[in-house]
């Protein structure tokens, strides 16, 4: 299995982001490339400005078979790791 982090969410296919999402067993749209993309660029990034895009995606036989969408951001002077859309959200899947 292949890990590599991207620090933007054009490095991942959509196609492939969205057909993993419809495989999965929380098939809703707040999962979607596209959704998560929005949110980062008018909620996450917006609202913390020294927060950082972190995208983990799993390869294994170079098909896609998992994404951690993650942010970092600095909490009482130490990084911490969020998920995307991590407050105020049903869909944390």
């Amino acid at each position: 299995m292949d890990f590599t982090i991207h620090n933007d969410f054009s490095s991942i296919s959509e196609s492939e982001w969205n057909t993993l999402v419809e495989q999965g067993i929380s098939d809703v749209p707040f999962l979607r490339l596209e959704y998560l993309r929005q949110w980062w660029q008018t909620l996450g990034g917006g609202e913390w400005k020294d927060a950082e895009l972190v995208l983990i995606s799993a390869r294994e036989s170079d098909r896609l078979i998992g994404i951690a969408p993650l942010f970092k951001r600095n909490m009482t002077d130490a990084p911490s790791c969020c998920c995307l859309k991590h407050r105020d959200s049903d869909y944390l899947d």
